[in-house]
């Protein structure tokens, strides 16, 4: 199935419309998608969203359905706390190197490079 294309049941590809059609991200999101399905393997008490994950890989879950998991929120809460440690935790001139960065990764990749929120 391409990103821009429904699911075999004929459904709407969630994917690709959660990222308006764009098959760049939507391939981005399927692959992200995809390593978290494969991460979660090895941490006990995830099978059902790891089930979810892969009902919206095969198209048979919308991306919407799966966001509203509390399992998902809990795991992206747990993540951006991380995160947010790790942030924090850099130096100064270390994060603005990453903003630098992420910038330029934007810009190079057809984005405005512009901060956004």
């Amino acid at each position: 199935m391409s990103p821009s294309q429904g699911s075999s049941d004929g459904s709407p590809d969630s994917i690709a419309e959660f990222v308006d059609g764009d098959p760049r991200a939507a391939a981005l999101l399927r692959s992200s998608l995809g390593d978290l399905r494969r991460r979660l393997a090895d941490e006990p008490g995830n099978a059902a969203l790891r089930e979810g994950i892969g009902r919206v890989l095969e198209g048979r879950l919308s991306l919407r359905e799966l966001a509203a998991d509390p399992e998902l929120r809990l795991l992206a809460d747990r993540g951006m706390t991380e995160v947010q440690h790790a942030w924090h935790a850099l130096r100064p001139e270390e994060r603005a190197r990453l903003v630098a960065e992420g910038r330029a990764a934007d810009h190079a990749s057809g984005g405005s490079g512009e901060e956004r929120r």
